[in-house]
């Protein structure tokens, strides 16, 4: 019981941690952004349909929400390999599936209900056990592919 207890304070500070940037990112957003509409997106009905499209190689992404100042993504991974963004800070949310994430010099186990905030500029990485990494990711501001550095 303890453990479904920590579960789901977990779940509920990250999802208040990607809500209140995702907010912040919208308030100070100009009046030109384009505005997400009002709507449920229901991420565990998504990845049970298995039709997010293929962006790479073990990397599948769909776009759920963005403006001029932030996007929110679904992402299913079996691997994506090491790089770096030089514009954006990222927050990866583990909704399913267990595996590695390499940040920098190091390699740390993530699993549901984990949080991974990556700064501009820090290499990284990930890697599913097994299966995919169901991840929800929101980089503020949002990544172009210009951006990115493949390592």
């Amino acid at each position: 019981m303890n453990r479904t207890i920590s579960n789901l304070f977990c779940i509920g500070a990250a999802t208040a941690v990607l809500l209140g940037i995702a907010v912040k990112s919208l308030i100070a957003a100009p009046t030109s952004a384009l505005q997400p509409s009002a709507r449920i997106i229901h991420i565990h009905r998504l990845l049970q349909e298995k039709i997010l499209p293929q962006i790479l190689p073990g990397v599948r992404r769909t776009d759920l929400a963005g403006t001029q100042t932030a996007v929110v993504r679904l992402l299913q991974i079996r691997s994506i390999r090491r790089h770096i963004h030089r514009a954006n800070t990222e927050y990866v949310y583990v909704v399913d599936g267990s595996g590695r994430v390499m940040l920098g010099d190091r390699s740390e186990l993530v699993r549901p209900g984990d949080l991974v905030v990556i700064p501009p500029g820090v290499p990284h990485a990930f890697v599913a056990d097994s299966g995919t990494l169901n991840l929800l990711n929101m980089a503020s501001p949002p990544d172009t592919p210009e951006q990115t550095t493949w390592l």
